[in-house]
């Protein structure tokens, strides 16, 4: 009988996955439900946000869509509550205030859905007149929102465990060998059918490429092409291990699993300070959005002119 070695906290089991799956699930309605709402704003009033800013006093939709208006309000109200939101990610990443209940890394998406939704409402509310201290505050938010994606994908190199804690050495090491350990009990592997594998997985392993810079374009280039490399990966095992297509299957996925853990351990470290580096970048961007934006809601209620009527 066939048997899989799994590593606890490292490997989903069946239930961790389902709510993984769950929890992915949710996101992608949340994202839809989003853009579909955003795109029905825009489209609604397309004919007032075309219109030249000197002439949109005289538009119809003028009082209804302007940054002032209720409706224009709103937006601003939803883009601003979402932008707070994301404060709960860093509130939660560096304290135990959610304790064990929510996994950081689940948090980490809820943020970067707040982070993508909530300044596209905010632009709705400013009815596309950025300009003065606003337009500050809208590019500092735009590039919190850009460097955002950027950060995701350095922070997803780093090893972590399912719930986003980031791996010590010896457990990234205890990982792979428990990875080596399934693949050779699970599809029965000997001695030479392992050096087989071991031989052609050397072929796709990520090497240094002279310099940071160099290595995050060769890791890009390497996860946008692999689909194709996983099929060339396949077909060698194809010609050099004799499997049932349904564990060709399997094997594949797992080999592939491996060299990536390989990939992330070797090069922990530069992705480590490349990820120091960006909150570096990252926070002051940050920082400068909260603090206009805090003055902005701040003077418009001040003002009179943020109160719904």
């Amino acid at each position: 009988m066939s048997q899989t070695v799994m590593v606890p906290e490292q490997i989903e089991v069946p239930q961790k996955r389902t709510q993984s799956i769950a929890h992915k699930v949710i996101v992608w309605i949340l994202y839809l439900a989003s853009f579909g709402a955003l795109a029905w704003f825009f489209y609604d009033g397309y004919s007032f946000y075309t219109t030249p800013l000197a002439e949109r006093v005289h538009h119809p939709d003028y009082r209804s869509l302007r940054s002032a208006s209720n409706q224009g309000l709103i937006f601003g109200y939803v883009g601003a509550g979402m932008m707070i939101l994301m404060l709960i990610y860093s509130i939660g990443k560096r304290t135990a205030f959610f304790g064990r209940t929510i996994h950081i890394s689940r948090l980490l998406d809820i943020h970067i859905f707040l982070g993508i939704v909530g300044p596209l409402f905010i632009v709705l509310h400013t009815a596309f007149k950025i300009q003065g201290l606003v337009a500050v505050a809208f590019w500092s938010m735009a590039a919190v929102a850009v460097s955002g994606f950027f950060g995701r994908y350095v922070y997803r190199q780093i090893p972590r465990n399912i719930r986003g804690m980031e791996l010590s050495l010896k457990e990234i090491q205890d990982m792979q060998n428990s990875l080596s350990q399934e693949l050779r009990v699970r599809f029965h592997l000997d001695e030479a059918s392992v050096s087989k594998l071991n031989s052609i997985s050397e072929h796709f392993v990520t090497r240094e490429a002279g310099g940071l810079l160099r290595t995050v374009l060769n890791i890009i280039k390497e996860d946008l092409f692999a689909p194709w490399t996983k099929h060339r990966f396949r077909d060698e095992v194809k010609h050099s291990l004799v499997l049932a297509p349904k564990e060709l299957h399997d094997l594949v996925d797992l080999s592939f699993s491996r060299i990536r853990l390989d990939r992330r351990r070797r090069f922990m470290t530069q992705m480590q300070s490349l990820l120091h580096m960006w909150h570096v970048v990252h926070k002051p961007f940050a920082i400068i959005m909260y603090l206009i934006m805090f003055v902005h809601i701040g003077v418009a209620f001040w003002t009179g002119y943020g109160w719904i009527h």
